[in-house]
């Protein structure tokens, strides 16, 4: 039996750092139309906790510890946020693919590809970003 529990954490981990989450919730928010309908809902389901603080520090630590492509997806978000700190956005393709052809981990190569194409999308270059996906999904596709 192939267990995915490593693959599950590394998703959810990997959706955290790209700020996933947060973005899904708030366009999920219902609306104003919405909340008359939702009312009997959330009369019957069990409020949403979040995971208390020192959990997520030591499940982030145990991954740090355990897998080596966590840390380097924490240190290229740093560089991101640094480079765009001091409105250097223009140069961060040009950094991912150098990270790119450092790394032949899946995961790694995965985030870099997404980030790329994001940036490119963000410079109003559509064919790029879509060329750049693509080869990201050839890659998936050749590791299966």
């Amino acid at each position: 039996m192939i267990r995915s529990t490593p693959i599950l954490f590394a998703s959810a981990t990997i959706a955290c750092l790209l700020g996933i989450g947060p973005a899904v919730a708030r366009q999920a928010a219902p609306t104003e139309a919405d909340r008359p309908a939702l009312t009997g809902l959330r009369d019957h389901a069990a409020p949403a906790r979040a995971a208390p603080r020192p959990m997520r520090a030591a499940r982030l630590a145990h991954a740090l510890r355990h897998d080596p492509a966590v840390a380097v997806l924490l240190n290229l978000r740093a560089i991101e946020r640094l480079y765009r700190r001091d409105g250097r956005i223009q140069e961060l393709p040009i950094f991912f693919r150098e990270q790119l052809a450092k790394t032949e981990n899946p995961v790694v190569r995965n985030f870099l590809n997404y980030r790329i194409a994001a940036l490119e999308l963000r410079g109003d270059d559509a064919t790029a970003a879509l060329d750049t996906l693509r080869r990201n999904l050839e890659e998936n596709y050749r590791r299966l």
